[in-house]
């Protein structure tokens, strides 16, 4: 009984000292409020304490905290770590000789630098002297409050560097893709170029496989020429002989192949009934004389238009030379070189004398002259072929009774047919008839195999 007696002595002692202690702690811990008296007989907890020595509230030290941390946190957000003084690159990015990048101060809360919405704040207190207020209990500038300004702007150098890290690293990845990109662009041009290379090249080949040799375009116009004989040409080209000759190259050609024992074409006959068709028709040997105005024994016919007086003495000088050449022909293989001279300048003079006249003629009168001195021109070139004998001797004159028997003859001689002369027009025609009449029936002979 005793035993416990003590024990429930010492257990209320224990808890007399402990309730003396917390008595203790709670008025040590007790902070009064400003300009209050301290009351002796309740001790209570102060709900909005002070901080500091100058007495400013806890409320009114974390909005000025938390209004510094935004200002500052945005405005060291947008700066590089160089600009702070911090540079993880081995060369400097301030030049010395530049002053020094001082940041603006940024308020988030209005123009100037007045805290106008900080309701903690005094009317016309600034926030760059004193964060707190004036009439707070401090002195006016942050300098003399004895604590300095504990929000200093901080770069992080590891942030920075990594930041720059992370600069190099894109600026590294987009060189190299603008180098692939443009190592493409090179290779599609290389391959453009072969490309067009290619299709030049394939350009050419189908020019060169599609456009015809000259040997085609010259087998392409024997081919129209000979049509164009065949079906009625004009008159103009049946009397200079140029639709005959067409239709004579094809009939030789044919008859060549043939042989002279084989097929040919059906029996058109010339000269019938007393007629003198070949008469008329005049052949050259190829040198482009014409030996017409010769078949009279050199006796010439001159046109109306050349009989006037003008040409009286070149006339004469034509007649004289001309038929002594015939008479000269007639023994003699050639004609003498002077004499041919003489009706050359004949010939030139008549041509200047017509030219010069052109204007005293119509035009009628002009071609029909024109065309017999261009005649007497073909006569001349005759004349001078060193064969001229054979016209005079008629070793060149047509022979044969019927279309085949001509041909044959022309072909074997090497004879062409030459233009028609004034009279011989009508002839001209019937032997065109004729040669068409005989190609039209020409059978081609086939080959034995």
């Amino acid at each position: 009984m005793t035993v416990s007696l003590r024990r429930f002595a010492v257990a209320l002692l224990s808890l007399a000292g402990v309730a003396a202690l917390a008595s203790t702690a709670s008025a040590q811990g007790q902070v009064r409020y400003q300009n209050q008296p301290v009351r002796t007989s309740t001790m209570y907890v102060n709900p909005n304490p002070t901080v500091g020595p100058n007495g400013l509230t806890l409320s009114q030290y974390s909005y000025n905290t938390a209004v510094l941390g935004q200002v500052y946190g945005n405005f060291y957000r947008n700066i590089p770590p160089y600009a702070l003084g911090y540079n993880p690159y081995p060369s400097p990015v301030v030049t010395p000789g530049y002053p020094a990048y001082v940041p603006p101060v940024y308020n988030p809360y209005g123009g100037g630098s007045v805290l106008a919405t900080n309701p903690y704040a005094a009317s016309g207190s600034v926030l760059a002297t004193n964060g707190y207020g004036a009439g707070a209990g401090y002195d006016s500038t942050m300098s003399t409050s004895g604590y300095g300004n504990p929000y200093v702007p901080y770069g992080d150098p590891y942030g920075g560097g990594l930041r720059g890290l992370a600069d190099v690293t894109t600026a590294n990845g987009n060189y190299q893709v603008t180098l692939q990109r443009a190592r493409l662009l090179d290779e599609q041009y290389n391959q453009s170029r072969i490309d067009t290379r290619r299709k030049l090249f394939d350009e050419i080949r189908y020019e060169r496989m599609n456009t015809p040799t000259a040997e085609e375009l010259r087998v392409r116009d024997i081919e129209t020429a000979l049509n164009r004989a065949r079906r009625d040409p004009p008159l103009t080209e049946i009397f200079s002989a140029r639709s005959l000759n067409d239709l004579f190259n094809h009939l030789a050609a044919q008859q060549g192949r043939a042989g002279p024992s084989g097929p040919k074409g059906p029996d058109v006959r010339l000269d019938t009934d007393g007629g003198d068709l070949l008469k008329h028709i005049n052949l050259t040997g190829g040198t482009g004389g014409n030996a017409g105005l010769l078949k009279a024994g050199g006796k010439l016919t001159w046109p109306v238009p050349l009989m006037d007086p003008t040409y009286d003495d070149y006339r004469k000088v034509l007649d004289a030379r001309i038929e002594k050449a015939v008479d000269t022909l007639k023994y003699n293989p050639a004609v003498d070189r002077a004499l041919l001279v003489e009706i050359n300048n004949a010939l030139t003079k008549m041509h200047q004398t017509l030219d010069a006249n052109i204007s005293l003629m119509s035009p009628s009168e002009y071609l029909e002259a024109a065309r017999y001195l261009n005649m007497l021109d073909d006569a001349y070139r005759a004349l001078k072929d060193p064969n001229a004998s054979n016209y005079i001797t008629q070793k060149w004159s047509p022979k044969g009774r019927t279309v085949a028997d001509l041909v044959e003859f022309m072909r074997a001689n090497g004879l062409k047919f030459a233009p028609a002369t004034p009279g011989d027009e009508p002839y001209y025609r019937a032997l065109h008839h004729a040669l068409t009449a005989y190609d039209s029936g020409f059978v081609v002979p086939v080959a034995n195999k």
